[in-house]
């Protein structure tokens, strides 16, 4: 876990955005975001067992914006998110299934801040 310069905790996982309830909006270099809901892609990234730190993260995020930009099918390139940005969700652009009560029980009784 990590601190801003306020002193306040930083998520720096998508378990911990989650935990702190911040929507994950992954920044593409054209300026396209897309905000995803914080429970459902946690428990996403848990099912298939991928590792949720922001770093590790950004090779399971691709824009499809700049991928629609090449004319053809076979040369689209998945193009990587540069960031990660964290905002409060209001309606996320993508909801994935949110995890059983009892797992996500279960994950805020052991990470407890």
């Amino acid at each position: 876990m990590r601190y801003n310069k306020d002193g306040y905790h930083e998520p720096s996982s998508i378990k911990e955005a989650a935990l702190f309830c911040y929507a994950v909006v992954p920044v593409c270099k054209c300026g396209h975001r897309c905000s995803f809901d914080p429970w459902g892609l946690w428990y996403h990234f848990e099912r298939y067992r991928w590792d949720g730190q922001f770093s590790a993260a950004k090779a399971r995020f691709w824009c499809r914006v700049c991928a629609s930009r090449e004319k053809s099918s076979a040369a689209k390139k998945r193009v990587r998110p540069i960031r990660f940005d964290l905002e409060r969700p209001q309606k996320p652009d993508v909801c994935l299934p949110t995890p059983p009560d009892h797992e996500w029980r279960r994950v805020v009784s052991r990470t407890r801040c």
